[in-house]
């Protein structure tokens, strides 16, 4: 029978040995651990990365509203407005202080629609600073789109600017929406060329509905129609232009004309003459809505014979 002997190892042997387990022990969970740190990390970093190269919503809102404001400024630029004016003075509000009207005074109120015109226009300008006349111009939006600086030369005469829709529209044929559009385009227009916030409204062809009114009562616009139309639209012809104005004025008159017509320039002068020399004084569609004391948003026709 084999005997198989037992070997006594010595103290110091034993505690060497634990002590080469319990390192290896260690080092393996080290291991471990610091393999699966670096695979989270670079899990991260990968998420990371992917986010910087897809911007959220937010980012594609910021670059499309820049892009809108460079439009913006791009557009402005080519029409030879100005975005960064002063905010717009409200030159047509019927001022509060009484002006000092003749009760026994003959009053005329001059306007011109259509413009403005880069021949026409000038000419009316013209006589009207040498007759020193004040008026009040309705501008279409595409005509200031198209002439800033000559909207902005009406008003640095001292004369009123009153909205005439953007295309020259018939409100009836039109829907309200876009009746609204344009009212607001053109004065947005007349604001950016101008400095001059327009609070006077004249539908195209004189046409109307009770919705245009209301629309134009709630954003602070008086109506203004006219009671003597001189018809230069029609004859385009000075001297029956003059013939059909003194023919049917009477104090308190809201008179027709167009400066987008050379023969409306070219009767002017006369007209005028003619009407002072008849007791006329000519004054602003403000100024006749004050003297009237028809504080109300319109329509105002005037008066004619």
């Amino acid at each position: 029978m084999r005997v198989i002997k037992r070997i006594k190892w010595p103290g110091w042997v034993v505690l060497v040995l634990f002590f080469i387990l319990i390192s290896g022990a260690i080092h393996h969970f080290t291991s471990m651990k610091t393999e699966a740190y670096v695979e989270v990390n670079e899990s991260l970093h990968q998420a990371g990365a992917k986010e910087k190269t897809e911007p959220d919503g937010n980012e594609e809102i910021i670059q499309e509203e820049a892009e809108n404001e460079e439009r913006t400024a791009d557009r402005v630029k080519a029409n030879g407005l100005d975005s960064k004016k002063e905010e717009p003075v409200v030159q047509e509000e019927i001022p509060d202080v009484p002006i000092a009207f003749d009760p026994s005074g003959k009053y005329i109120a001059l306007t011109f629609d259509d413009g403005p015109h880069p021949n026409v226009t000038p000419q009316v300008l013209q006589t009207l600073r040498e007759q020193n006349v004040k008026a009040t111009f309705f501008m279409l939006g595409s005509q200031v789109e198209k002439y800033p600086d000559m909207a902005k030369q009406v008003a640095d005469n001292g004369h009123e600017i009153g909205n005439h829709t953007y295309s020259h529209l018939n409100a009836r044929k039109r829907t309200m929406v876009e009746v609204a559009e344009e009212i607001r385009t053109t004065s947005e227009m007349i604001e950016l060329a101008t400095g001059v916030k327009p609070m006077l409204f004249r539908p195209p062809y004189g046409n109307y509905t009770s919705e245009v009114l209301e629309y134009a009562e709630q954003n602070g616009y008086s109506t203004v129609l006219w009671s003597v139309d001189s018809q230069d639209w029609k004859s385009k012809n000075a001297g029956a232009i003059n013939n059909m104005v003194t023919q049917h004025a009477a104090t308190g008159s809201i008179v027709l004309m167009h400066d987008i017509h050379a023969a409306t320039a070219e009767a002017l002068p006369q007209l005028i003459e003619k009407l002072q020399m008849e007791g006329y004084q000519f004054i602003t569609i403000s100024e006749l809505l004050l003297m009237e004391k028809t504080i109300h948003n319109g329509p105002y026709f005037g008066k004619g014979i």
